[in-house]
């Protein structure tokens, strides 16, 4: 049967729909959806990426902040001592002995004693906003945000702090470490003086709680020789008998510091096993 033009044209309009309403819905509804799904995907990627910002923005602003106030605590915890060592004391005294010339005739520690640190009611901060007490609270309230943002973060940098130094910095200052020392030792006046001096230029912070200066009445003294024989010597004119009673103080440090004070460089054997036996002077 042989179809008129009009047919024709009716069938090559038909054919026309058809192809387009194939394509629309086998090329260009797929094509529409999958870039309907690349684009929740883009902003889902943008809103990872704007959040992962603010969190490293707000990182380096807690970095910055702990870095800023632990600088604060070791400057105003560098002149006490990390903790009390009787020894490291001991020697250091001696050095000061030495260098004014002074005779001790006595020297006697405390037993250490710890003393916390005063506190509000509640745990209330101090009031003064420069106390040591408020940095270091600030201090680790900075680092436990900080600690806790490197944790959501899984692309932030690995803290390249060890986990020994981590805990110290963690800690906090609660308590006071305090032993005392009364000394007893002959000098002059100028003498005295000196041993005061050196005492007071040392890089820890040593407080004279009470001194006694008295004109010395004896007029002579024994001391012990080179080859440690006893020698009755006469008094110098003017020696003064002196009393002094110093305390020492110690805080835990929140970073890793006074390294060359903890470590104890005297290995080998020490003092005398009968504290009553004569001193061995070949050694």
């Amino acid at each position: 049967m042989k179809l008129s033009t009009r047919e024709q044209f009716l069938l090559a309009i038909l054919a026309i729909i058809a192809l387009l309403a194939v394509g629309y819905y086998l090329v260009y509804l797929p094509m529409w959806e999958t870039h309907e799904q690349l684009v929740v995907q883009r902003d889902e990627v943008q809103m990872t990426y704007d959040e992962t910002m603010a969190k490293i923005a707000t990182l380096d602003k807690m970095k910055d902040e702990v870095a800023t106030l632990s600088a604060q605590v070791v400057e105003r915890t560098k002149v006490y001592y990390p903790s009390v060592i009787q020894e490291k004391l001991m020697l250091t005294l001696n050095d000061l002995y030495s260098a004014s010339d002074v005779a001790v005739s006595d020297e006697a520690f405390t037993l250490m004693v710890t003393h916390d640190l005063p506190r509000a009611p509640g745990e209330a901060p101090a009031a003064d906003p420069n106390s040591l007490g408020v940095i270091v609270r600030e201090y680790n309230a900075s680092l436990s945000g900080a600690a806790a943002e490197s944790a959501e973060d899984e692309a932030a940098p690995a803290n390249p702090a060890g986990e020994e130094e981590t805990a110290a910095m963690q800690a906090a200052v609660t308590s006071i470490e305090s032993m005392n020392l009364n000394v007893t030792f002959q000098a002059t006046y100028a003498q005295a003086i000196d041993w005061m001096r050196l005492v007071e230029e040392q890089d820890r912070s040593v407080q004279f709680q009470s001194l006694n200066l008295t004109k010395s009445d004896a007029t002579e003294q024994t001391i012990t020789d080179e080859n440690g024989n006893p020698v009755t010597v006469a008094v110098p004119n003017g020696l003064l008998d002196c009393n002094v009673s110093l305390a020492f103080n110690a805080i835990p440090k929140l970073v890793t510091q006074d390294e060359e004070y903890e470590a104890w460089e005297l290995t080998g054997p020490y003092g005398k096993e009968d504290p009553f036996a004569a001193a061995d002077t070949d050694s």
